[in-house]
């Protein structure tokens, strides 16, 4: 890169000096490329993670049933369960590694709809009900309103499913998760849905980094 300055005499009419500066730009673009492909491999990274922990609360599901298989293989009615919802979960994980191939490309929009919350619950509840019947897990839901709010449907879904799921993960044998919904008069966040769980709870350090990506306390989570 060349950079050039002009001197004019006092009087302004002549040219006494050109100063030229030359810059070898070799090693910035060097760090530029660098910084790029760091950026890259970051993006790969968190695509990687997000992909590895959305897989994870339907293969449980899948897991379950499947070692559940030889002691009711000859229920039928536990055989076309698991046939239900195993292909339901499949379907789960398909949908998931398109939607990450797809932000690889560009972020997919999507409008949002009327959802009904409680109704929302019930479906998430009905999918792992057989992760939560294998703990004897006892769901105590208290549904003081069942508003309808505007939302991405996929989205919520996920959310509220990852957090029921993770309530599940840390309570013990017979343990016990309490949904409930309050429509509340704050005109900013009218509905309010909460999770609770008997389990241990969060230290100040795992609150601290709760909403971090990835962040989990689990040996073999993916957060």
């Amino acid at each position: 890169m060349i950079n050039t300055s002009i001197l004019y005499e006092e009087t302004g009419s002549k040219i006494r000096q050109v100063i030229c500066v030359l810059t070898d730009l070799t090693k910035l673009k060097e760090l530029e490329a660098e910084v790029r492909k760091a950026e890259r491999l970051a993006t790969m990274g968190m695509i990687a993670g997000e992909l590895a922990h959305e897989i994870k609360n339907p293969l449980v599901s899948v897991r379950t049933l499947a070692q559940l298989l030889p002691d009711k293989y000859e229920d039928e009615e536990f055989r076309n369960e698991f046939m239900t919802l195993a292909l339901k979960e499949i379907d789960r994980i398909d949908e998931m590694v398109n939607k990450l191939f797809n932000l690889t490309l560009k972020k997919e929009k999507r409008e949002h709809v009327k959802v009904s919350l409680s109704d929302l619950l019930e479906e998430i509840l009905e999918d792992i009900s057989i992760q939560l019947s294998a703990k004897h897990i006892q769901i105590i839901k208290k549904y003081l309103s069942q508003p309808n709010v505007f939302a991405d449907r996929v989205e919520l879904k996920k959310a509220f499913s990852n957090i029921i799921t993770n309530c599940a993960e840390a309570v013990d044998e017979k343990g016990k998760i309490y949904i409930d919904i309050v429509q509340k008069k704050n005109i900013r966040l009218p509905n309010v849905v909460t999770f609770k769980d008997d389990g241990p709870g969060f230290s100040e350090r795992s609150i601290e980094r709760a909403f971090d990506a990835f962040y989990t306390t689990k040996q073999k989570g993916s957060g």
